[in-house]
């Protein structure tokens, strides 16, 4: 199957917030995680978010912060 890079539609972000939420409770277990999707919409406001796409399904997310130049979310499953 190919693989599609590109940014995340405006109906996609809830999607990216579950993909998110649940790379950070499968892997931040010694963390005392908040509302991570909830959080991750928050960010998305002022962040450009990319999606990598096998067919229709969205299997990683990142969001890239420019003003700071940082990547704040990269969770792929």
């Amino acid at each position: 199957m190919t693989l599609e890079i590109r940014r995340a539609l405006g109906d996609e972000l809830a999607a990216c917030a579950g993909l998110v939420a649940r790379g950070a409770r499968e892997n931040f277990t010694w963390a005392r995680l908040g509302n991570v999707a909830a959080e991750f919409m928050a960010n998305a406001r002022d962040e450009e978010v990319y999606v990598a796409c096998e067919g229709d399904q969205i299997v990683a997310v990142a969001a890239l912060f420019r003003p700071g130049n940082f990547v704040h979310y990269l969770f792929v499953e």
